[in-house]
């Protein structure tokens, strides 16, 4: 058997295919662990279609829920800025990544998460598109930043 991960990292789906994969992964990874209504704990039905749980003591409904998660690529005219992280295959390096906070703006987000993870303050950040990651059920929103300096201070445990 091979994971959702390296399925999609390794290409062995197309695009239409990896974004069908991402929302069954998420729903299952969503069913696994609302089980029971978060109100008043009896175990809830899955309805619609597995989009939705109702819970037959209380009549709430619970919706599956997509984590905001900013990824920027932060660049000048000729460099760009990639992490690595411990748990990367050797040679595998990645833009910064991180949750949006609630509350965040997409914008504020990519220059907290630059700062923490990389010691960079970033000015202009810009838009660029966004993808489903079903680990578990996140949306990566990525972007650019332009930085304000250029001396990296990695903290290893943000990474």
């Amino acid at each position: 058997a091979i994971d959702y991960r390296s399925v999609y990292m390794q290409g062995l789906i197309d695009e239409a295919a990896a974004g069908a994969m991402a929302q069954g992964a998420a729903l299952l990874a969503w069913h696994a662990s609302h089980r029971f209504c978060s109100k008043c704990g009896t175990q809830s039905q899955m309805r619609a279609g597995g989009y939705k749980r109702h819970c037959p003591n209380c009549g709430t409904e619970h919706f599956p829920r997509t984590d905001p998660v900013a990824i920027m690529l932060t660049a000048t005219r000729d460099k760009c800025l990639l992490g690595r992280g411990r748990h990367f295959a050797p040679g595998m390096y990645s833009a910064l990544a991180g949750f949006i906070e609630p509350g965040e703006t997409i914008e504020a987000a990519v220059r907290r998460e630059t700062l923490e993870e990389a010691g960079i303050r970033l000015g202009r950040v810009v838009y660029h598109a966004s993808q489903p990651w079903p680990f578990p059920y996140s949306l990566m929103i990525g972007c650019f930043g332009e930085p304000l300096n250029e001396d990296i201070q990695a903290d290893l445990n943000e990474l």
